[in-house]
């Protein structure tokens, strides 16, 4: 074997450097222990184990494992096995059978100390996992590989593979590959057939075949090895596409200057690098900064990330041309570039602005501001042409935190007296605008998403590894970003217990959301990057400048008043009364079905947290007969997912339950350690007596999601507003009478 660590980073797709150096010896020691030999099987096995780790950042299931409660399949025979026995390691061992039948291969009581399989999430983020446990997660994974699949030993299949050949042979496009989610009713596609390469065990004079169309036996055999080892582990096709990428990452890396280029001319890797490129910005000569020497940028930039609970599938490639600023009088003027918004525009720089608001509100980031031309520039020369577009560059009070820069298409331009103009723009991404006539054939609503990032030069972004709603997604010549809202996103299932919306941040990811798991992330031990203003009051206070990481949360606490934890305003609005009106306490649909030739009514009910105060009437009466209908038309399920209908009530109905209370706060110092759609705790303190109100108000307080942020200047002052909604209150039932 030839592994190094590049490869094994290609292979994976590791996100960080740090989780090769985790998981590289225990990896190299442990394929070579259990007859991973050759090339071609460990790049089978480090592609797998990439996906089902998302790039070695997850070494534990982000969902609490109810999915699993009672599958007697995987073992979970007791209650509580399925949280007990959620998805560790690397491969993500799921179900006490398998934590029984590993722990006794391994000599290790996996049964009775789960969480000797992995460290958690947490842990392994900041490296705070055990040795023992890595070795753990990773010889999980190979047990699993040789003894635990579907199909027995995957080294069959995979020493099967030419690697000099990569996974295809011959013309097709790779873009075809779909990720499939295996239906309950239909396990796997299966049709008669003599001969053929090696079959799985009990499939015996039976061929699994897809849409691809290929000969197996011939050209296709090496993708068909590949697709036996992805569904073997998987038990279906969800993720097989980037599984397929990142063994061709891999293959690439392993064989250099010998690597063969696939003969479809289309075909493109994942995407990697990021252009969104500042570093022209800072190469003045004169500029240092005390703080960046010491810093670890790429730890900074992690942490952040992983306060979100939303992670980065792969980044921009989307390309601004730099800012350039020549001769800056001295590094003081420096230090203050971006602290206040710069505006390009028309290659001027637009100093005299207010009024200025960056939103993330909507689907795509905006922009608007005022400013007095004193030059009159924009009444001659630099009058705005079709498709003009300013940039904007902000930064925080310290180097570690990603700047904000972006180009907005200008859609407004207005002059509202004799030098000042009011501006009006939307971010930047040409393909979104286009109208287009495309179809998706056979792909989840994740994996639509991340086809149109990599079209749109977006990275993409989400908290989930796939979605349950294949078919054909047909753009027949809508706006790409309507045919994304409205169609696809409006109709993206996961589960049941799963709601989903999807936005293009300030860093030009374009995200999908599953908002559920935003509720169910655990924020316990939530932290954000140390930033200079938190330095300042440490020191303040007597302490010594500090790298790393704080508590994260946000408070009205007047002793806070200095930090960019702290809001100094807010409003607080319930509008549960007026959105039960409008959307009823649950929900009926009913549709004609053309399989079944008849009408099928479906209830729908709101997702809630049993352990906190649900907003809804306690009159019985009311809640029993406020129901919404909806009349959904006519369902041909072969051309949609069988949820297609159900989808978008269902999404519909739970975005507003969640918007039920409302606060909009108003920070007088921006925390650019804030997302969108990031869960985050609330803590208000009350004003006047605490005998007649306690200091902390346990009713308001809680967690909260963050659905907008917005950046603003005014008078001079630049301050950061929030929206953070939630659909329940910070306390049970039984607490409320205590």
């Amino acid at each position: 074997m030839s592994i190094s660590k590049q490869v094994l980073k290609k292979a994976t797709g590791a996100l960080r450097d740090k989780f090769v150096d985790y998981f590289y010896d225990p990896l190299i020691k442990g394929s070579s222990e259990y007859g991973l030999d050759s090339d071609n099987k460990i790049l089978s096995f480090l592609a797998q184990i990439g996906h089902e780790s998302g790039g070695l950042f997850y070494v534990e299931e982000l969902a609490n494992g109810e999915a699993y409660e009672g599958r007697k399949d995987l073992g979970n025979t007791k209650k509580g096995d399925g949280k007990r026995y959620k998805g560790r390691g690397v491969i993500q061992l799921t179900g006490r059978a398998n934590y029984r039948r590993s722990g006794s291969y391994l000599n290790e009581n996996f049964e009775g100390n789960p969480q000797k399989v992995s460290p958690k999430n947490s842990e392994h983020k900041t490296g705070g996992g055990t040795k023992d446990q890595y070795e753990n997660a990773v010889k999980s994974a190979l047990w699993f590989w040789r003894k635990g699949s579907a199909w027995g030993d995957l080294n069959d299949f995979a020493k099967e593979i030419d690697l000099d050949k990569g996974l295809f042979i011959g013309s097709f496009d790779p873009s075809r590959l779909p990720d499939k989610n295996s239906e309950a009713k239909r396990r796997f596609n299966v049709r008669p057939r003599k001969g053929g390469a090696s079959q799985p065990k009990d499939y015996t004079g039976r061929f699994i075949v897809d849409s691809l169309g290929l000969d197996r036996e011939k050209e296709g055999k090496n993708l068909f090895m590949f697709e036996l080892i992805s569904v073997g582990i998987n038990g279906g096709y969800n993720g097989f596409r980037d599984r397929f990428e990142k063994f061709e990452e891999g293959r690439k890396a392993l064989l250099g200057d010998n690597y063969q280029e696939p003969l479809d001319e289309d075909f493109e890797g994942s995407v990697s690098g990021d252009d969104l490129n500042l570093d022209e910005f800072f190469e003045d000569d004169n500029i240092e900064d005390d703080n960046i020497e010491d810093t670890n940028f790429e730890e900074a930039i992690e942490n952040s990330e992983n306060i979100t609970g939303i992670t980065n599938i792969f980044p921009p490639s989307i390309s601004i041309d730099t800012i350039e600023i020549k001769n800056g009088p001295d590094k003081s003027f420096y230090d203050e570039v971006g602290r206040t918004p710069l505006i390009y525009f028309n290659d001027v720089q637009i100093d005299q602005v207010d009024n200025f608001v960056l939103s993330s509100f909507g689907f795509l980031p905006t922009v608007r501001f005022d400013f007095v031309d004193t030059y009159s520039y924009f009444d001659n020369l630099r009058f705005p042409d079709d498709d003009a577009r300013l940039k904007v560059f902000l930064r925080g009070d310290d180097p570690i935190l990603r700047p904000i820069f972006c180009e907005f298409k200008i859609l407004k331009f207005i002059k509202i007296g004799q030098k000042e103009y009011s501006v009006e723009g939307m971010l930047n991404v040409n393909f979104l605008y286009v109208t287009k006539i495309q179809s998706f054939s056979n792909l989840s609503s994740y994996d639509v998403f991340k086809e149109v990032a990599r079209l749109s030069k977006l990275g993409f972004s989400s908290n989930i590894s796939q979605t349950d709603d294949n078919m054909t997604w047909i753009n027949p010549g809508n706006r790409v970003i309507d045919f994304l809202k409205e169609d696809v996103l409006n109709r993206s299932y996961r589960s049941d217990s799963s709601f989903m919306w999807g936005f293009v941040d300030f860093y030009y990811n374009l995200n999908l959301i599953d908002i559920q798991e935003q509720y169910d992330f655990d924020i316990s031990e939530q932290k954000g990057i140390t930033t200079a203003t938190f330095n300042k009051i440490i020191e303040d206070l007597g302490g010594s400048k500090q790298i790393g990481t704080t508590p994260l949360f946000l408070t009205n606490d007047r002793s806070a008043s200095k930090s960019p934890l702290f809001f100094e305003e807010y409003k607080l609005f319930n509008s549960s009364t007026f959105r039960s009106i409008q959307k009823g306490y649950s929900n009926q649909i009913t549709y004609y079905s053309h399989n079944e030739k008849s009408f099928l009514i479906f209830d729908i009910d709101s997702i809630n947290d049993e352990n906190k105060l649900i907003l809804k009437s306690e009159d019985d009466d009311f809640l029993k007969e406020n129901i919404s209908f909806n009349w959904m038309g006519k369902l041909i399920e072969e051309n949609a997912h069988e949820n297609y209908l159900y989808s978008k009530i269902h999404n519909d109905f739970n975005l507003s339950e969640m918007q039920k209370i409302g606060l909009e706060v108003v920070m007088p110092n921006l925390n650019y350690n804030l997302y969108k759609f990031m869960k985050i705790n609330v803590n208000f303190t009350n004003q006047g007596i605490p005998m007649v109100n306690p200091t902390f108000n346990k009713k308001l307080s809680g967690e909260y999601i963050i659905i907008d942020i917005k950046i603003t200047l005014q008078d001079g002052v630049m301050k950061q507003k929030l929206m953070l909604v939630r659909r329940d209150l910070g306390f049970s039932p039984e607490q409320q009478k205590n």
